[in-house]
């Protein structure tokens, strides 16, 4: 049995992750692009090496730590509890 968590993805997780998927391709694929202006470049402006490249690297991992806690939640059974207003 495989550990609890994203290991082994569902159909209905595999349909969830794709909003999530495309775009974090393409800005890990722009982070990369970063790395090889500030490698070859010397590019170290704000513009290509300050808080765009961080958000390049850490909005993708926020999104699939969202959905790892998606699969977590979906299969233990739990129930969202509405906020009372």
């Amino acid at each position: 049995m495989p550990p609890s968590g994203c290991s082994q993805p569902s159909g209905a997780m595999i349909f969830a992750s794709r909003p999530v998927l495309g775009p974090s391709i393409f800005t890990l694929g722009a982070a990369a692009g970063h790395v090889n202006q500030m490698v070859t470049a010397h590019n170290f402006a704000p513009g290509n090496a300050g808080i765009i490249f961080w958000t390049d690297i850490f909005i993708p991992l926020f999104g699939f730590a969202l959905l790892c806690l998606q699969r977590r939640n979906v299969g233990s059974g739990a129930v969202a509890v509405p906020i009372p207003t």
